[in-house]
């Protein structure tokens, strides 16, 4: 493993929320922190205020934005990105999405941070928690702005989640990702509510109508619509396996797919999606 590899490890740590196993496994026991960004910590104290960082943030996700070494030291460029749930430094949760971002150098001792200085966006990324709900992030998002890249990629996610488990045999398990009184609007009438999707699914699974589908989406647009609640748009390439290998693929449709999502305790969900075919192949 080299330098490089024992610090991204680090950082990743922060995604899997497990920071004491990352600490024992990455932070050396006598860590050197040298004072920097008007804050002086120890090993524990550095600890104790990432756990609380943690504990005050859903959604976090880490980045590596850049990354340079020279021997046992690396210095690395990063930003976390994180919907506050709880108080931080002081600042209470408004439910804002709020991006930290800093340069950190670290000499790297048998795969251990020994050394570690840091030079971190604090003071900005309070004024975003402190900012007004309604000026920052899906929470209250000014209705057309695009959705921040958190969000982005988690909408995606779900997105393409409900096509992946229609292709894969599981749709009887799409109505998870959708609101209890979702509806699902693809081909003939609408399906509304849980169980009507439910249904849906179980017949997609058995009947297997349009053969063994296979679904390309590409294009994704998100905005927000409204306080903790979004729209998605992209392109939709469907095809139908012309046999049971899936080795010769028919495009049999082409379209644009338009969803409308809330933001719940949980995560978002898909309240409606609808799809609007450009092409449609004669005979399938």
């Amino acid at each position: 493993m080299t330098s490089k590899d024992a610090v991204r490890n680090f950082w990743a740590g922060y995604e899997q929320g497990d920071l004491d196993a990352t600490w024992e496994r990455y932070v050396a026991a006598d860590l050197v922190i040298h004072p920097s960004s008007g804050y002086t910590f120890t090993r524990e104290t550095w600890l104790e205020a990432e756990k609380a960082l943690l504990a005050a943030f859903a959604d976090l996700r880490v980045e590596i934005l850049d990354q340079v070494a020279e021997g046992d030291r690396v210095a690395t460029r990063w930003a976390v990105t994180g919907r506050q749930t709880g108080e931080f430094f002081g600042v209470p949760s408004a439910g804002n999405t709020a991006r930290l971002t800093g340069t950190t150098v670290d000499v790297v001792r048998d795969g251990r941070i020994a050394e570690h200085w840091a030079e971190v966006g604090v003071p900005n990324f309070l004024q975003q928690l402190a900012a007004p709900a309604e000026a920052a992030g899906p929470s209250g998002g000014t209705a057309g702005d695009l959705v921040d890249d958190a969000d982005h990629v988690r909408l995606e996610r779900l997105a393409t989640e409900v096509n992946w488990r229609v292709d894969n045999g599981v749709a009887e398990t799409v109505s998870a990702l959708f609101t209890e009184d979702g509806t699902l609007h693809t081909f003939g009438e609408p399906s509304v509510g849980t169980a009507a999707i439910d249904e849906w699914g179980r017949m997609m699974d058995r009947d297997k109508p349009l053969g063994s589908l296979r679904h390309v989406l590409t294009n994704f647009r998100f905005t927000h619509t409204g306080p903790g609640t979004a729209e998605g748009t992209y392109h939709v390439t469907a095809y139908i396996a012309g046999n049971p290998q899936g080795d010769d693929t028919v495009p049999y449709t082409m379209g644009v797919g338009t969803d409308q999502y809330l933001r719940t305790d949980d995560d978002w969900k898909v309240v409606s999606r609808s799809f609007t075919p450009h092409v449609l192949r004669a005979g399938v």
